[in-house]
């Protein structure tokens, strides 16, 4: 495992911010989550999520859970993805990826020139 520091404005990852993660579990109490149709990586397992129902409840823990990136690229590598699909902002994942292992194709949503291939790979998936 390596750290790495993070330069946020709020402590995010950690023990700190979890008087917030009640209020995040009474957002999402409301949100309907579907099974996934293809693969989730969460990394504060590094693991693919396999139902739905778990989704919810990973989401409020990656507010306290250290980030396991690499382990969720190396099991994210395991499924041969076609791509990653950063869907965060600034492109910070997308870079990561391209870190870890030069040869993946990975796109940034924040990237006007990746988008449409984005798009066009998800609109595949659906018809798939």
């Amino acid at each position: 495992y390596r750290m790495v520091p993070m330069k946020a404005n709020a402590p995010y990852h950690s023990a700190l911010i979890q008087p917030y993660q009640n209020r995040l579990q009474e957002l999402l109490a409301d949100v309907d989550v579907q099974q996934p149709v293809f693969p989730i990586i969460s990394t504060v397992s590094g693991k693919q999520i396999e139902q739905a129902g778990e989704i919810k409840t990973l989401l409020t823990e990656q507010l306290v859970k250290p980030v396991l990136w690499n382990q969720a690229v190396e099991q994210a590598l395991l499924c041969a993805p076609e791509l990653f699909a950063d869907i965060g902002p600034n492109k910070i994942m997308k870079n990561l990826v391209l870190e870890t292992d030069p040869s993946m194709q990975a796109l940034a949503w924040d990237s006007a020139e990746d988008q449409p291939t984005i798009q066009q790979f998800f609109r595949k998936q659906e018809v798939s």
